[in-house]
């Protein structure tokens, strides 16, 4: 991530950039609002923070928004799903695949099915699970790349009150036991070839009982006699579909407190773990998002309004398109002020503080004015997570006896309300693809080979890959260098995302002079980043001309 650019504004959902005067100038001419900040910051409580930071829609004294304003009852992600159907009727379009032969992600080709169509899918699915054994409260794991049985799982789950467990499949193999285990995973749903890993980990996982392969065309015999001789029952997504169809039971009731989902982290500093949203998390999220937004979808919204809106968001989004099919994220683009950040604005179910951070010279009160105020960025909300699954230290280590989450990011407050991030107290990086990577693992294990003297790894939001500048020794050049890394990273166990693609040799040492490294060796990274500052932004360059 290339820190204190223009590029990377914390947007806790209520943050923009000022528009430049000619952005101002199309916003007054296109009829979008243009407000100089949607923030109001109060004064600060502690001297070691800043005040209190809100949306203009929660100012100071009020509550933040935590139940949608049309249908303040619900409370649960199965009620909101059984009000959309009475708001929306049954027949309304919900949920689209792309159409067999449509390999393009980027592709307009849907096959859609509607709520009607899906609500059986999920009450069948959820009596096909209540059928093989599950009771309320029992987790389930997704182990799948995204998919229609995804989503119609995780709404069996919360009509079932079961707990839908993430085990993404860039999850390391050997994470898995840790994840089944520490949540008592008896059921699986999967895509058939995750199988090899499930018969390695069930020596490991005593509690696994059940397999549901979503692809279910592709399951032999061979596998369900591999499964009975581990006493795990295989079964076919579709299987599991005709089962509750014929043992149909009503969904439970949940509650707001409840369990919805645990999300583990990927891993990167340690032993994954299991973030717990509660069913009020989502609730308040959706509702903050139509506080700002409405009850139209955006799309509803742009049909009702002029002809010049609509051509300005329809050529946006085929922009913002184009540039994701090249791996590009930008959210500074002129759509973004005239379009998007209008409709992304305000929302109000956060509220955000700076934290001092006196060992990375970061705080809140500066003494000189031509300094904004810096330090961690804290949140709080009915949207933030309960804590970590059974890990009472970590969650006592994120979120504090008032509440806030500690993010471990570091952010600017601007004059203009906006909070734009500019360093990473644990120095981990999130790829434009969505993975999260520790940078001094990372540098540590591709330390590891012995033409590297000195090794400085770079991450960067809108792009799906690590950018690395070495210090050789002296006798080997960028090309042999360049691929020792990318074997000993295979070797280690990194990921592809994880293994720079672009590699700048740099002949002379890193330094305590220079300021370069801490006299205990340790990378300093933000001066590492000043210095190669024109390096790195060449190397993306170049992946740019090699499209």
């Amino acid at each position: 991530m290339k820190f204190g650019t223009k590029n990377f504004r914390w947007r806790f959902g209520f943050h923009r950039k000022v528009p430049q005067p000619f952005e101002r100038a199309m916003l007054a001419w296109t009829g979008f609002t243009s407000p100089e900040t949607h923030s109001i910051v109060s004064r600060p409580e502690k001297p070691n923070e800043s005040g209190i930071i809100r949306s203009k829609l929660t100012p100071p004294g009020t509550p933040l928004v935590s139940r949608s304003p049309s249908s303040p009852t619900v409370q649960t992600v199965w009620e909101c799903f059984e009000t959309a159907i009475a708001k929306f009727g049954p027949e309304r379009q919900w949920l689209g695949v792309y159409k067999p032969g449509s390999n393009d992600p980027r592709s307009n080709e849907y096959s859609w099915s509607t709520l009607g169509e899906n609500r059986e899918r999920i009450l069948n699915v959820g009596s096909g699970l209540v059928a093989a054994g599950l009771k309320w409260g029992d987790r389930v794991g997704i182990y799948s790349r995204n998919c229609s049985e995804w989503i119609i799982s995780m709404f069996a789950n919360s009509a079932y009150g079961f707990v839908t467990t993430t085990l993404y499949e860039s999850y390391k193999a050997a994470d898995l036991p840790y994840m089944i285990n520490i949540t008592d995973m008896t059921t699986i749903i999967t895509l058939h070839h995750n199988l090899d890993n499930l018969l390695l980990v069930k020596p490991s996982s005593a509690c696994l009982r059940v397999v549901v392969v979503i692809d279910g065309d592709l399951v032999t015999s061979e596998d369900r006699t591999k499964f009975t001789q581990i006493d795990v029952e295989l079964k076919t997504f579709s299987e599991l579909e005709s089962s509750g169809s014929r043992s149909r039971c009503e969904p439970v009731t949940t509650g707001p407190e409840d369990p919805y989902l645990i999300c583990f982290t990927s891993g990167t500093t340690g032993t994954p773990k299991g973030a717990v949203i509660l069913h009020r998390n989502v609730i308040a999220t959706a509702a903050a998002t139509e506080v700002a937004v409405g009850e139209w979808a955006v799309e509803e919204s742009m049909k009702r309004s002029g002809y010049i809106k609509q051509a300005l968001y329809a050529a946006g989004l085929l922009y913002k398109r184009t540039l994701l099919a090249f791996g590009i994220n930008s959210k500074d683009t002129i759509f973004d002020s005239l379009v998007f950040g209008e409709i992304a604005a305000t929302l109000g179910a956060n509220e955000i503080k700076l934290v001092d951070v006196p060992s990375m010279s970061y705080f809140t009160h500066p003494v000189s004015p031509e300094v904004f105020p810096r330090g961690e960025i804290c949140i709080r909300g009915d949207n933030v997570m309960k804590g970590y699954w059974r890990e009472e230290e970590k969650t006592k280590e994120t979120i504090d006896d008032e509440g806030w989450l500690h993010t471990g990011d570091v952010g600017e407050l601007l004059p203009d309300g906006t909070i734009k991030i500019i360093d990473r107290m644990r120095n981990i990086f999130k790829l434009s693809q969505g993975e999260f990577v520790a940078v001094e693992r990372i540098e540590s294990v591709l330390s590891g080979n012995p033409m590297v003297q000195q090794i400085f790894i770079h991450g960067n939001s809108n792009f799906p890959f690590l950018v690395a500048v070495v210090v050789p020794e002296p006798d080997r050049i960028r090309e042999i260098i360049q691929r020792e890394l990318r074997e000993i990273g295979k070797a280690q166990g990194l990921n592809g995302y994880e293994i720079p693609k672009y590699v700048h040799i740099e002949l002379q040492p890193f330094t305590v002079e220079e300021q370069l490294i801490t006299p205990t060796f340790k990378n300093k990274r933000v001066n590492l980043q000043n210095k190669y500052h024109d390096v790195i932004k060449e190397m993306y360059r170049q992946h740019r001309a090699e499209m």
